[in-house]
């Protein structure tokens, strides 16, 4: 019997999967987070190597009988994390195939034609085009991204209410939304806390964003121009590589809100299909199977 391991790690969780020949599930599971722009190096490392060996003790099924790997995590593109990453499961898992991606090239498998673009908006956000063969980034760049992502979507909203509380902007739907989710307590007795918890913290308040939003709230609405705006901005750029219209594969947190997607069609001026997936881990098993 063959095994195969899947895993989508990103700057709020990571899912992990696995599956014998028959693609029955034998562990399916989520630990914390892995990018490691956000963790560290050897805290992202050594969570993927761990999710690996629970995977199997939790199938019971030894390591040696895991057949593919396949890991797509969030910040894989920079500081060499691919290479790195890859030696470290090698080393727990020495006789399976294993590959290293970005997480947002999981979503390249459910492209109906083989080629066409993906898109992630969870904690970060992040491009991607796919064409002839050739892969193509747009954007992705952390903290030097300062749209489009869950955790700005969050940020720009509690930055907003810090100035709703000292009255240079107008209390509305969203700053109240803010402070029910706080429990009553304003963003200034929070501040400490909530920079902290960085970015998984940040993206949280994501969904109130859009929430404020369908209830007329002003700042939601400048807040939602903003980000999706330069969502639809990847979409304009990754439409250069493509004749006429084209598929975009979409997921993450962001997407999940009922109309976020229909948001994002209404600022996009180039001809493409979104398809959208929640099952962003069961890509890494597919592509797992697909690489036996």
């Amino acid at each position: 019997m063959k095994y195969y391991i899947g895993i989508d790690g990103g700057g709020t969780k990571t899912a992990v999967r696995l599956v014998d020949e028959r693609k029955n599930i034998l562990a399916d599971f989520v630990r914390g987070r892995s990018n490691h722009g956000d963790v560290g190096m050897e805290a992202s490392l050594s969570l993927i190597a761990g999710c690996v060996t629970d995977a199997a003790a939790m199938a019971g099924i030894s390591l040696e009988d895991v057949t593919v790997v396949h890991a797509g995590i969030a910040g894989a593109a920079s500081n060499n994390y691919i290479a790195l990453c890859t030696e470290r499961l090698k080393s727990v898992v020495p006789q399976a195939v294993v590959n290293v991606t970005n997480d947002a090239q999981l979503l390249f498998v459910r492209l109906e034609k083989g080629e066409g673009a993906v898109l992630i908006c969870g904690t970060g956000s992040i491009c991607f085009t796919l064409r002839s063969g050739v892969v193509r980034r747009i954007g992705g760049y952390g903290e030097l991204d300062i749209f489009g992502s869950g955790s700005d979507i969050g940020k720009q909203a509690l930055a907003y209410s810090l100035r709703a509380g000292d009255g240079r902007e107008k209390k509305g739907a969203l700053y109240e939304l803010i402070l029910d989710k706080n429990n009553g307590r304003t963003t200034l007795e929070m501040l400490s806390e909530l920079i902290r918890g960085g970015k998984p913290v940040y993206a949280s308040y994501a969904p109130l964003v859009l929430d404020a939003y369908r209830a007329g709230d002003k700042a939601a609405e400048r807040i939602v121009d903003d980000n999706f705006g330069h969502l639809a901005g990847y979409l304009e750029n990754a439409a250069r590589d493509f004749e006429g219209s084209f598929d975009c594969v979409v997921s993450g947190g962001v997407f999940r809100d009922r109309d976020a997607l229909g948001i994002l069609e209404t600022r996009i001026s180039v001809p493409v299909r979104l398809l959208y997936t929640s099952d962003t881990v069961g890509c890494a098993v597919d592509i797992a199977m697909q690489k036996a």
